[in-house]
């Protein structure tokens, strides 16, 4: 994940979301292998 950097002069606001997958939540298929896949996934949104 990268963040890109501003001017010494400037501001800057951003949203950072960390979405974790529950593997055990009823209702969902799961597919993946918890031991090896991630379950977490970063995202930046700038602006």
């Amino acid at each position: 994940m990268s963040i890109a950097f501003t001017g010494s002069a400037s501001g800057r606001s951003g949203l950072v979301i960390l979405r974790v997958e529950d593997p055990n939540i009823s209702g969902n298929p799961w597919n993946h292998n918890t031991a090896t896949d991630p379950i977490y996934y970063f995202r930046v949104l700038q602006g």
